[in-house]
């Protein structure tokens, strides 16, 4: 998928460089708060999906909030690693308020 067709998939999704909302410092998520992110942390990993990115965080997808989710699964023969042909992978991983 180009450039191009990410943008038209993703449209507003996706904060764009030099956008305010990435300049900000992001709220902390309150604990009470934790259970109603839910679909903040689904509409995340949908966009990273999409962008075959390792990581991304609330901001990009113009929530102004303290989350960042980051994961790598190889998707090829490829892509697997250096030693003993095992995949260089990561699990996925959300942190709220680091």
């Amino acid at each position: 998928m180009g450039n191009a067709d990410l943008q038209v998939l993703l449209g507003d999704r996706v904060a764009r460089l030099g956008e305010s909302i990435l300049h900000e410092r992001a709220i902390d998520v309150a604990r009470a708060e934790i259970e109603k992110i839910t679909p903040l942390l689904e509409d995340m990993a949908e966009v990273r999906k999409w962008a075959r990115g390792t990581g991304i965080a609330a901001p990009q997808v113009r929530a102004n909030k303290r989350v960042i989710m980051f994961g790598y699964e190889p998707e090829s023969a490829e892509d697997l690693g250096p030693l003993c042909g095992k995949p260089n992978s990561a699990p996925e991983t959300i942190l709220i308020n680091p």
